[in-house]
Protein backbone atom coordinates (compact mmCIF):
# COMPACT_ATOMS: atom_id res chain seq x y z
CA UNK A 1 0.00 0.00 0.00
CA UNK A 2 1.33 3.41 -0.91
CA UNK A 3 1.57 6.13 1.69
CA UNK A 4 -1.28 8.58 2.04
CA UNK A 5 1.14 11.51 1.94
CA UNK A 6 3.99 12.34 -0.40
CA UNK A 7 7.35 13.88 0.36
CA UNK A 8 5.99 17.16 -1.03
CA UNK A 9 3.16 17.02 1.53
CA UNK A 10 5.73 16.50 4.27
CA UNK A 11 7.79 19.45 2.99
CA UNK A 12 4.67 21.64 2.99
CA UNK A 13 3.90 20.82 6.62
CA UNK A 14 7.37 20.65 8.21
CA UNK A 15 10.61 22.54 7.65
CA UNK A 16 12.49 20.69 4.94
CA UNK A 17 15.82 21.90 6.33
CA UNK A 18 15.23 20.06 9.61
CA UNK A 19 14.39 16.71 8.09
CA UNK A 20 16.98 17.22 5.37
CA UNK A 21 19.65 17.26 8.08
CA UNK A 22 18.14 14.25 9.79
CA UNK A 23 18.10 12.02 6.70
CA UNK A 24 21.66 12.81 5.63
CA UNK A 25 23.90 10.20 7.26
CA UNK A 26 27.19 11.73 6.15
CA UNK A 27 26.28 15.33 6.96
CA UNK A 28 26.36 16.36 3.31
CA UNK A 29 23.89 19.01 2.26
CA UNK A 30 21.22 17.55 0.04
CA UNK A 31 19.33 19.37 -2.69
CA UNK A 32 15.58 19.74 -2.35
CA UNK A 33 15.07 17.13 -5.06
CA UNK A 34 17.39 14.68 -3.28
CA UNK A 35 15.54 15.23 0.00
CA UNK A 36 12.14 14.64 -1.57
CA UNK A 37 13.35 11.46 -3.30
CA UNK A 38 15.39 10.12 -0.38
CA UNK A 39 14.59 6.50 0.57
CA UNK A 40 14.42 7.33 4.30
CA UNK A 41 11.55 9.75 3.61
CA UNK A 42 9.74 7.13 1.53
CA UNK A 43 10.18 4.54 4.28
CA UNK A 44 9.03 6.98 6.99
CA UNK A 45 5.90 7.87 4.97
CA UNK A 46 5.16 4.17 4.36
CA UNK A 47 5.60 3.33 8.04
CA UNK A 48 3.40 6.26 8.94
CA UNK A 49 0.69 5.01 6.57
CA UNK A 50 0.80 1.63 8.29
CA UNK A 51 0.52 3.24 11.73
CA UNK A 52 -2.32 5.46 10.55
CA UNK A 53 -4.23 2.52 9.08
CA UNK A 54 -3.78 0.37 12.16
CA UNK A 55 -4.98 3.12 14.51
CA UNK A 56 -7.97 4.12 12.40
CA UNK A 57 -9.02 0.56 11.58
CA UNK A 58 -8.78 -0.35 15.26
CA UNK A 59 -11.71 1.99 15.88
CA UNK A 60 -13.92 -0.33 13.82
CA UNK A 61 -15.29 2.70 11.98
CA UNK A 62 -13.08 2.66 8.88
CA UNK A 63 -12.26 0.19 6.17
CA UNK A 64 -9.14 0.44 4.04
CA UNK A 65 -11.26 1.19 0.99
CA UNK A 66 -12.90 4.11 2.82
CA UNK A 67 -9.54 5.59 3.80
CA UNK A 68 -8.22 5.42 0.24
CA UNK A 69 -11.44 6.98 -1.10
CA UNK A 70 -11.34 10.10 1.10
CA UNK A 71 -11.44 13.49 -0.62
CA UNK A 72 -11.35 17.15 0.33
CA UNK A 73 -10.81 18.17 3.95
CA UNK A 74 -11.02 14.59 5.19
CA UNK A 75 -8.13 13.64 2.90
CA UNK A 76 -6.17 16.68 4.12
CA UNK A 77 -6.63 15.51 7.72
CA UNK A 78 -5.47 12.00 6.83
CA UNK A 79 -2.40 13.41 5.04
CA UNK A 80 -1.67 15.65 8.04
CA UNK A 81 -1.80 12.69 10.44
CA UNK A 82 0.42 10.68 8.11
CA UNK A 83 2.96 13.55 7.86
CA UNK A 84 3.07 14.01 11.64
CA UNK A 85 3.82 10.33 12.17
CA UNK A 86 6.42 10.35 9.39
CA UNK A 87 8.12 13.43 10.85
CA UNK A 88 8.24 11.77 14.27
CA UNK A 89 9.82 8.70 12.65
CA UNK A 90 12.40 10.83 10.85
CA UNK A 91 13.33 12.58 14.10
CA UNK A 92 13.42 9.18 15.82
CA UNK A 93 16.23 8.10 13.43
CA UNK A 94 18.54 10.45 15.28
CA UNK A 95 17.71 10.24 18.98
CA UNK A 96 20.64 12.47 19.96
CA UNK A 97 19.84 15.19 17.45
CA UNK A 98 18.73 17.73 20.05
CA UNK A 99 15.18 17.71 18.72
CA UNK A 100 13.65 15.75 21.58
CA UNK A 101 11.16 18.50 22.44
CA UNK A 102 10.16 18.85 18.80
CA UNK A 103 9.66 15.10 18.45
CA UNK A 104 7.57 14.93 21.62
CA UNK A 105 5.42 17.83 20.41
CA UNK A 106 4.83 16.12 17.06
CA UNK A 107 4.06 12.80 18.77
CA UNK A 108 1.68 14.42 21.25
CA UNK A 109 -0.13 16.20 18.44
CA UNK A 110 -0.81 13.11 16.36
CA UNK A 111 -1.40 10.89 19.41
CA UNK A 112 -4.21 13.17 20.59
CA UNK A 113 -5.76 13.26 17.11
CA UNK A 114 -5.67 9.47 16.82
CA UNK A 115 -7.09 9.12 20.33
CA UNK A 116 -9.96 11.43 19.36
CA UNK A 117 -10.62 9.32 16.26
CA UNK A 118 -10.49 6.13 18.37
CA UNK A 119 -12.95 7.62 20.88
CA UNK A 120 -15.28 8.79 18.11
CA UNK A 121 -14.83 12.50 18.88
CA UNK A 122 -13.44 13.08 15.38
CA UNK A 123 -14.58 11.43 12.18
CA UNK A 124 -13.76 11.86 8.54
CA UNK A 125 -17.38 12.77 7.76
CA UNK A 126 -18.30 9.60 5.91
CA UNK A 127 -22.01 9.34 5.18
CA UNK A 128 -22.61 6.39 7.51
CA UNK A 129 -21.07 8.35 10.40
CA UNK A 130 -23.25 11.37 9.68
CA UNK A 131 -26.36 9.20 9.44
CA UNK A 132 -25.49 7.45 12.71
CA UNK A 133 -25.36 10.76 14.53
CA UNK A 134 -29.02 11.53 13.79
CA UNK A 135 -31.18 9.54 16.16
CA UNK A 136 -34.68 8.88 14.95
CA UNK A 137 -37.24 8.47 17.68
CA UNK A 138 -40.26 6.57 16.52
CA UNK A 139 -43.11 5.94 18.86
CA UNK A 140 -46.58 6.98 19.88
CA UNK A 141 -47.66 10.55 20.54
CA UNK A 142 -49.13 11.62 23.85
CA UNK A 143 -52.63 11.60 22.31
CA UNK A 144 -52.17 7.99 21.22
CA UNK A 145 -50.96 7.07 24.71
CA UNK A 146 -53.97 8.72 26.34
CA UNK A 147 -56.35 6.84 24.03
CA UNK A 148 -54.89 3.46 24.88
CA UNK A 149 -56.45 1.40 27.60
CA UNK A 150 -53.21 0.82 29.47
CA UNK A 151 -52.62 0.74 33.18
CA UNK A 152 -50.18 3.64 32.90
CA UNK A 153 -52.67 5.91 31.16
CA UNK A 154 -55.45 5.09 33.64
CA UNK A 155 -53.23 5.70 36.68
CA UNK A 156 -51.62 8.83 35.25
CA UNK A 157 -53.54 11.46 37.16
CA UNK A 158 -52.94 9.98 40.62
CA UNK A 159 -49.91 7.68 40.63
CA UNK A 160 -47.89 8.11 37.43
CA UNK A 161 -46.70 11.13 35.44
CA UNK A 162 -48.78 12.29 32.53
CA UNK A 163 -47.90 10.36 29.32
CA UNK A 164 -46.99 13.60 27.55
CA UNK A 165 -44.20 14.23 30.06
CA UNK A 166 -42.65 10.80 29.45
CA UNK A 167 -42.04 11.43 25.75
CA UNK A 168 -39.33 13.38 23.94
CA UNK A 169 -40.17 17.04 23.42
CA UNK A 170 -41.02 16.72 19.75
CA UNK A 171 -43.37 13.77 20.30
CA UNK A 172 -45.85 15.54 22.60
Amino acid sequence: MAAYATASDLAARYDIRIWGQLISDDGAELSRFDMLAHPFVTVALGDAAGDTESHLRRTGMYLLSELTALTGNALNELVSINCAIAMAKIVQRRPGSGLKDFREAVLADYSQILKDFRDGLLTFGLSQHQEASFVEVAGPTSLQLENTNSLASRMAPRYLPDPATRLPFDRG
